[in-house]
């Protein structure tokens, strides 16, 4: 998988913008990229993953107990948004999030979690706001070609 991460929001909301084939060893890198963005953060820190360009997943539920059973909850932890387009795999990411025990929610689209975010965390920007800084991000990312 080819991966992007950045704060979209300064210290407040952690994005990651995902594409191609997912492996857990992309995943565990990830989570290794984020582990001193969450602690430099301002609580609550809420995470935005979009999969809707992910091809597909090459992980197992064995995989996905190792990755999530084993990592720490960060009390500074808000919400976790996993964006997919696909309803079987946004019913996996709840199914995840119960099993690691993150308050998480799945939805169809980055634009639907920008609303949640703003509706539920008044300390953010707004939603509309949001959603241009969103728009400016995503044009702005260079996409790496896959590694085969």
């Amino acid at each position: 998988m080819a991966y992007v991460t950045a704060w979209l929001v300064p210290q407040r909301i952690i994005m990651t913008y995902s594409y191609g084939v997912t492996t857990a060893a992309d995943v565990q890198e990830n989570m290794h990229i984020m582990a001193p963005m969450v602690e430099e953060g301002i609580p609550f820190i809420h995470y935005i993953t979009d999969g809707t360009d992910v091809t597909r997943n090459d992980l197992s539920l064995k995989d996905l107990k190792g990755i999530f059973g084993s990592m720490e909850k960060s009390p500074t932890m808000g919400w976790t948004c996993s964006i997919n387009p696909n309803g079987m795999q946004r019913f996996l990411s709840a199914v995840i999030f119960q099993f690691a025990g993150m308050r998480g929610r799945s939805f169809a689209s980055v634009d639907d979690s920008l609303k949640f975010l703003a509706e539920g965390d008044e300390t953010l920007p707004s939603y509309e706001e949001l959603a241009e800084t969103y728009a400016a991000w995503r044009q702005s990312l260079v996409l790496e070609p896959e590694m085969s």
